[in-house]
């Protein structure tokens, strides 16, 4: 029969009591009967291991994009307190981004993950943007009123509405890369006109008071 080979050895079967569309019930399979097989294969090794891979590739993805951005960034604007300024807008919006998944029931899986290195791409203009224009020479009240908020807003929403058509795809896969991608981007649009100016305006009253005790020393 097809499960008696020619020299002897017998296929063996084993079927889950658990539904393996949950990954920690799939992982649990497979290392169950890995104790009594070791060389076990078939499609639950196969996902367990590919899904290994991917998460594993995209969290090398993540830290090669933070370090390299970082240096890049660094390079550019020169002063580390400027760099760290055009990353916490980014760091927000993944916190937000991982909540809103658990919020509106999106989780990530292996085809939407990749949105996280990606939003670093994307989204750390928006920041940038910001922060030159200050160091021109602008307080918070010139910048807020000045066409760079605007400008970021706007070159935001284009690359959010480019990358929100994945949303529509019929493949689901696809589609969550869209909704994730556009949730992270929304949120550091968010991040990045509301959290950082609050930032920046903090930090120059705090350098006016630093200013105004020293002339009064």
């Amino acid at each position: 029969t097809r499960y008696l080979a020619a020299d002897g050895r017998v296929r063996v079967e084993v079927f889950p009591k658990e539904d393996l569309s949950d990954n920690e019930a799939l992982r649990r399979f497979v290392q169950s009967v890995r104790r009594v097989a070791p060389r076990v294969t078939d499609t639950p090794v196969l996902l367990l291991e590919g899904g290994d891979i991917v998460v594993q590739a995209c969290r090398q993805a993540t830290a090669t994009t933070l370090v390299g951005a970082f240096a890049i960034v660094f390079l550019a604007l020169g002063r580390l307190r400027d760099t760290i300024l055009v990353f916490l807008p980014l760091m927000m919006a993944i916190v937000l981004t991982l909540a809103s998944t658990v919020w509106i029931g999106v989780p990530l899986n292996l085809a939407n993950i990749i949105a996280i290195p990606l939003l670093f791409g994307l989204g750390i203009a928006f920041g940038i943007y910001l922060v030159m224009r200050k160091r021109s020479g602008l307080d918070f009240d010139q910048l807020f009123h000045s066409s760079t908020p605007r400008a970021v807003m706007f070159s935001a929403l284009t690359t959010i509405a480019s990358f929100g058509t994945l949303a529509f795809s019929g493949h689901r896969g696809t589609a969550s890369i869209g909704i994730l991608l556009t949730i992270a981007l929304c949120s550091a649009l968010f991040c990045t006109l509301i959290a950082l100016p609050a930032i920046l305006a903090e930090l120059e009253a705090r350098e006016t008071r630093r200013v105004m005790a020293h002339s009064e020393s």
